[in-house]
């Protein structure tokens, strides 16, 4: 798969980046960082790592996180400036990894933590970042003297409403979609929803929901936390805003691929688009064939068998930010935007996608005394290209 990731960084630090890109990505001082766009991560090496807090058992505890990229190929070219800086790499090459320096001890929440830790609402917040994004850590699970997975919530997505207002696009457990309402806000700061299906029957009516408590687990695989209530109204007339984390768990299990938590990644005419599963449970790839005149939506033909020059179905027209092949894919793939990066008469496309396709699969998750975290690896499962640009 082939992406641009277009740094800003300071030419200085560039100038380092350059010589020492065989081995290591954005060595940087305290004052320094980069940031690879399109892959959404921000690296910093500093000495102590970056400040966290968070909640454990009621208790608030600190620690110290590092998140790093590194790669191990240096098929790199430059203008013999350095001002700009262009490579690619390919699969299993990159690896991003988020270290904590005392690590996240969850039996400090449950000292009799046997297989499974999970967040008991306002007690527990643990937010950590990760790729670029900060998320809750939402659930642990554990196997003898190791952590076996975790369940990540992004905390990036939040979304204010109003009593009355619905809360759309929840999937359930059975695969089917419903949609919540905000029903009340009591005096002790507690949120109640109600939840329907698209009928309009009840599922769940006027449930009571804490600040960082959950709503709907029993029916719902979207999670809906609630993260903060306020009122800024007076206390005869109040105004609620409630303020909701809503969306779907990122799982970390070592040796699986995760969902993609990139930014649009961008694509050019006759551009692969792999890793695409169809609502068939059969993996398919597309191919981008052609651009509408008008810019707003692209054309593309899909495959299932690389060995087979026939494609299953062609010619898919689809506008700007709609669900690509919704009758095929069960995998979420739009496109954003369509730059023309050439000329009138010689047109160059830049197609940014945002897509749900794995391009990242854990490496490695290490703890200590089987219930702390200490590190988190990845190592990239698709080929793509970068540019550095100095300022």
């Amino acid at each position: 798969m082939k992406k641009m990731i277009l740094v800003s960084i300071i030419l200085a630090v560039l100038f380092i980046g350059v010589f020492a890109l065989g081995n290591y990505i954005g060595q940087t001082d305290n004052a320094g960082l980069f940031t690879l766009t399109n892959i959404m991560v921000t690296a910093k090496s500093t000495p102590a790592g970056d400040n966290m807090t968070y909640k454990l058992g009621g208790s608030t505890y600190e620690d110290y996180t590092t998140e790093k990229l590194s790669l191990s190929q240096t098929n790199n070219t430059s203008d013999g400036l350095f001002n700009n800086f262009t490579g690619s790499v390919k699969k299993n090459k990159l690896t991003y990894s988020l270290n904590f320096y005392t690590g996240i001890n969850f039996s400090k929440s449950d000292s009799n933590i046997s297989e499974t830790w999970t967040d008991k609402g306002t007690k527990d917040v643990v937010k950590i970042p990760f790729m670029g994004k900060t998320y809750n850590i939402d659930k642990v699970t554990f196997s003898g003297t190791k952590i076996q997975s975790l369940e990540l919530l992004d905390s990036t997505t939040v979304k204010s409403y109003s009593i009355g207002d619905k809360i759309e696009n929840l999937i359930g457990k059975n695969g089917k979609e419903y949609y919540a309402v905000v029903t009340a806000v009591s005096q002790n700061d507690t949120v109640k929803i109600s939840l329907y299906d698209l009928n309009g029957n009840t599922v769940e009516k006027n449930v009571a929901v804490a600040i960082n408590e959950y709503f709907g687990e029993s029916s719902l695989t979207t999670k809906v936390k609630i993260q903060n209530i306020s009122n800024t109204g007076t206390t005869d007339n109040p105004k609620y805003t409630i303020e909701i984390i809503i969306g779907n768990v990122v799982t970390i299990s070592e040796g699986k691929e995760i969902p993609n938590l990139l930014s649009d990644l961008s694509y050019n005419l006759f551009d692969i688009i792999p890793n695409l599963l169809g609502i068939d449970g059969k993996e398919y790839y597309a191919i981008i064939e052609g651009v509408n005149a008008d810019q707003t939506g692209i054309v593309v033909t899909l495959y299932k068998d690389v060995n087979n020059p026939l494609p299953d179905y062609t010619q898919i027209k689809e506008p700007l930010n709609e669900k690509l092949a919704k009758d095929f894919l069960k995998t979420s793939i739009k496109v954003t935007k369509i730059l023309n990066i050439g000329s009138v008469d010689y047109p160059e496309w830049d197609i940014q996608v945002s897509t749900d396709a794995p391009c990242w699969k854990v490496s490695g998750i290490t703890e200590t005394n089987k219930t702390t975290l200490k590190s988190i690896t990845l190592v990239n499962t698709c080929d793509f290209t970068y540019s550095f640009m100095g300022n």
